[in-house]
């Protein structure tokens, strides 16, 4: 049995995630292009706006970026580690508009907040930064602190 496409204001070139559930067939054009385009794509990235980054006052090493809130926030959540933990702005920054909470990130490529380097054993720069990082949280003192954890 075929499913009804009902998505993606019913185009068949491009039915999202609705092509993934079961028994779904696809029924568009056999030449479509993708949507965005793959140089889109590398502009494709959930964050705070760069206009509201900044070093931090307390280490010259940590770029902390804030979201905006309206008045005084409800919470507030700091988004710690590497561009893992970033991924999760997309679904959080939505939210946090909603609820008036202030989100800030506190990000570093290939360094994941822990107490040591996991992505390069041994590497003390990340292992400063993440002391670092520990000082900044231990100072704003937020409600939550938002990190991604991995086991073996």
């Amino acid at each position: 049995m075929a499913m009804v496409l009902a998505a993606c204001g019913d185009n068949p070139d491009h039915p999202g995630a609705v092509a993934r559930t079961t028994g779904f067939t696809y029924w568009g054009s056999a030449d479509v292009k993708p949507v965005p385009s793959f140089v889109a794509v590398s502009e494709d990235w959930a964050g705070i706006d760069p206009a509201r980054c900044g070093t931090s006052p307390r280490n010259a090493d940590l770029e902390v970026c804030t979201s905006q809130t309206t008045g005084h926030p409800t919470r507030r959540i700091v988004v710690a580690g590497d561009s893992h933990a970033g991924q999760f702005l997309g679904a959080l920054l939505p939210i946090a508009e909603k609820k008036n909470w202030e989100v800030t990130s506190i990000l570093r490529g290939g360094c994941p907040f822990s107490t040591d380097s996991d992505a390069v054993p041994g590497d003390q720069s990340c292992i400063d930064w993440n002391t670092a990082v520990v000082d900044e949280i231990v100072t704003t003192r937020p409600d939550t602190v938002m990190k991604i954890g991995t086991g073996n």
